[in-house]
């Protein structure tokens, strides 16, 4: 075939070049073994040869680690926000402890005070003791240490009646209190500074200093009490005080002195909540 003596003479060429620049020249193929090496091999010889075994090396490809993939879960339900519960605002419960320990965090408290005005001084020779009332608001900021605002009033008739005279008293009180908790009990101590309004008539004529009658004095008052828990939120207390007030004496029709300025001590219940 034509194209069997092409391919020879090329390949024959080609060896030539080839071996003319190796030191070592190799032996030159033959045109009738070249022949045998172009000869097209069977099929059913091809199928005979075994395919060559090729080793498979574990580093060759690294295992890849499949990535954790995280669904997310099921939601059976739809999600619930809890509403928040109202502050108990009951006396009492069932449970003792915690009704104490309720009372015991509370930071404010209010009440009202209910007990006697003795007059003391000039106070005391002209006036009679008389019922007192107020009112109390507590805050306790750092414990046990506290703020107190009270406002109490009281109305004390003459000695000699009413038609004699008369005598009112109204404190403003503004201070510190100290207060002790020990199970049921609450002891405190107190210590305000006092601003009074006292309104004086004595014979039907009233105390003045130039045209006011309402006069003003100034003091501070010492207290001690304790207070009873009753209740969740509740106690039930004593109190006692005494209120110096600084000396002021006003000048009488008659041209004798009074002094507005004349202490007193208070007596009184209260109730705290």
């Amino acid at each position: 075939m034509q194209w069997t003596t092409v391919a020879v003479i090329l390949f024959s060429t080609f060896s030539l070049f080839a071996n003319a620049g190796d030191r070592h020249p190799k032996k030159a193929i033959k045109p009738s073994e070249l022949s045998l090496l172009l000869q097209p091999v069977p099929v059913k010889e091809l199928a005979k040869i075994e395919p060559a075994k090729t080793e498979h090396r574990a580093d060759a490809h690294p295992a890849v680690e499949k990535a954790a993939v995280r669904t997310p879960a099921s939601v059976s339900s739809p999600l619930r926000t809890e509403e928040p519960q109202p502050v108990s605002r009951q006396l009492s419960s069932e449970n003792k402890e915690e009704d104490l320990a309720h009372y015991h965090h509370l930071s404010r408290r209010v009440g009202v005070d209910v007990g006697m005005f003795i007059p003391m001084g000039a106070f005391q020779t002209t006036f009679e003791s008389a019922p007192m009332f107020g009112l109390h608001f507590t805050w306790e900021a750092i414990e046990p240490f506290g703020l107190s605002f009270a406002m109490k009033r009281a109305s004390a008739a003459h000695k000699d009646g009413t038609a004699a005279g008369k005598l009112t008293v109204s404190t403003f009180n503004i201070g510190g209190q100290a207060s002790f908790h020990s199970g049921r009990y609450v002891p405190f101590i107190k210590f305000d500074m006092v601003l009074a309004f006292n309104d004086v008539s004595i014979a039907a004529t009233p105390v003045t200093n130039g045209n006011d009658s309402m006069l003003t004095s100034m003091g501070a008052s010492l207290g001690i009490g304790t207070d009873f828990v009753i209740g969740r939120e509740v106690s039930f207390g004593l109190e006692a005080s005494y209120t110096y007030m600084v000396p002021k004496k006003v000048t009488l029709t008659g041209g004798s002195t009074f002094d507005l300025g004349s202490s007193f001590a208070m007596g009184n219940l209260r109730l705290n909540f």
